[in-house]
Parts: structure tokens; C-alpha cells; sequence
């Protein structure tokens, strides 16, 4: 009767018996060549150790239950940050000749400039001679230019074009050369305009300084748009990639937060290191 009983049980599977690991559909020897056991409907908690925690204690730990499922993995990182000029919004202001300093119009570090503004007035000997020079071609193209003799006024066409060429070369602009011809008259400083709006963040002039050819006077960063250097702990590498959103937050200014993306990635010390 006890037999009948057995086998009227429902087996769920087959394990060893030295191995809770090892199961089966079907009996059979195990890897190590023993027989396995038959593991009856409602033993299934006999297939290996069992650990049970006192309920206090899951409370007090924290222990949570959830149904699995499927889905994005995603993960918050804080980091430290600092902000940083906008690399491909700087100019430079400098000149391709030589000449002393006559006034300053930026004169500090920090001060705000529009395109177009003027930044300072130089003299060079230089500039007066080529304004000369130009003053001489207009007027010999005004008297020359409509000469029965083809050649004559084709020769002051060139002569003017050469002269007003070379002014254009050192970034004379065309109301300056139109001023000049309206006067008829050399001045003796010509007027340096910002080429682009910004801020000014490093100056190298001062009023009556001697400035050569090449020289930088100023450099200037537009900060309408800045960069945000991001530093990152190795283990966090792998979640950071290009196009994420980021939200940054200010100490001084708390409740405002400023919404960006990551543009890049840069690695370090063979990718260990990761900012954006």
C-alpha cells in the first residue's frame, strides 16, 4: 500500500544526491555516477539549503518584492562641474603692420564689444605712406582715366586697384579707403573695429605702446553660449555617451536649473576617465 501510494505521486524531477544541482527530466546516473532521487510534488524546498530571515529583520533591512519584467535600464550621475569659454567662439584683434598705440577705446579686461566697435587708434608710418600712395593713384586716375590713349588710362586703372589692394590687405575697410577719398587727406591714425561681438579676456596694449606686425591686442570670446566641463569616476564611464541629456544647477542660484546635452566624450589615461 505504501508503494501504490509512492507511486501515485507526482515526481517533478530527478537530483543527485550529492549534488542538489544536478537535476533531471528522467532517471538516469548522474555526472559523478550515482543514481538520482525522485523530488515529489510540494519537497521541492528539500533540494538544498534554505534560508530564512526573521520578518523583523527583512523589514528593517529593507527588502522589497517586485514582479520581474522587462525594461530600460537607466541610471542618475552627479558630478562636479565648472564652466568654460565656448572654443569656437574666439577672435582675436591684431594688425599686419607696425605702429605705436595713439588711443585706447577697450581699455579693460572684461569689457563687453559689439561687431563693428571701435577698439583703438594706431599709428604707422606704414599707413601713411600706403595712404599716400593711394591719394597719388586716385587723383592720377581721376585726370589719366579717360585718356584718348588707351594705355595711359589702363596704367592708372592698375596703379589705383594695386594701391587700394594693398590698403584691403591690411584690413583698411572700404568706408575708411571711401573716407580718404572723399578728404583727399592722409590721416595720421586709423581706427581698429572688433571683429566679431564678445567679451574682452585677455588685452595686451596699453595707450602709447609700440605694437609690431602679427602682434595679438586682444582676444575676445563670445559667451552667449559656454561650454560645461563634466568629471567622472572610472565605474561611471560606461553610462555616459554623447547626446544624453544633462541638467546642471547652480550654488548661488538654487531652484534654476540649466538643460543641456553631452556633446562629447573624452577619453583618458586609456578611456579609465571619462568628462564630457
Amino acid at each position: 500500500a505504501a508503494e501504490r501510494t509512492e507511486q501515485e505521486r507526482n515526481i517533478l524531477y530527478w537530483r543527485a544526491p550529492t549534488d542538489p544541482t544536478y537535476v533531471s527530466d528522467s532517471p538516469g546516473k548522474s555526472p559523478m555516477g550515482m543514481d538520482p532521487v525522485p523530488v515529489y510534488d510540494g519537497e521541492q524546498g528539500s533540494t538544498g539549503p534554505t534560508v530564512i530571515i526573521d520578518p523583523v529583520t527583512v523589514q528593517n533591512i529593507g527588502v522589497q518584492f517586485s514582479p520581474v519584467r522587462q525594461e530600460s535600464l537607466q541610471r542618475i550621475i552627479r558630478s562636479v562641474s565648472h564652466v568654460d569659454y565656448n572654443e569656437e567662439t574666439f577672435s582675436r584683434v591684431n594688425i599686419k603692420y607696425s605702429g605705436w598705440i595713439e588711443r585706447l577705446y577697450v581699455d579693460q579686461t572684461g569689457q563687453p564689444v559689439k561687431a563693428g566697435q571701435p577698439m583703438l587708434e594706431i599709428y604707422s608710418p606704414e599707413l601713411v605712406s600706403t595712404q599716400e600712395e593711394y591719394l597719388l593713384a586716385f587723383r592720377n586716375r581721376q585726370r589719366l582715366g579717360e585718356s584718348d590713349m588707351p594705355a595711359i588710362a589702363s596704367g592708372a586703372i592698375s596703379l589705383l586697384k594695386a594701391a587700394r589692394r594693398r590698403l584691403s590687405y591690411w584690413d583698411i575697410t572700404d568706408d575708411q579707403i571711401r573716407a580718404l577719398e572723399n578728404s583727399g587727406t592722409v590721416t595720421k591714425t586709423m581706427t581698429i573695429f572688433a571683429p566679431s561681438d564678445g567679451f574682452v579676456i585677455e588685452k595686451h596694449v596699453e595707450q602709447g605702446m609700440r605694437v609690431a606686425a602679427g602682434m595679438d591686442l586682444y582676444r575676445l570670446a563670445d559667451l552667449s553660449s559656454v561650454w560645461l566641463y563634466a568629471h567622472f569616476y572610472e565605474h561611471e564611464g560606461p553610462w555616459i555617451r554623447a547626446g544624453q541629456e544633462v541638467v546642471m544647477d547652480l550654488p548661488y542660484n538654487p531652484g534654476k536649473e540649466y538643460r543641456g546635452t553631452v556633446d562629447y566624450v573624452y577619453p583618458y589615461l586609456d578611456k579609465q576617465t571619462r568628462g564630457i
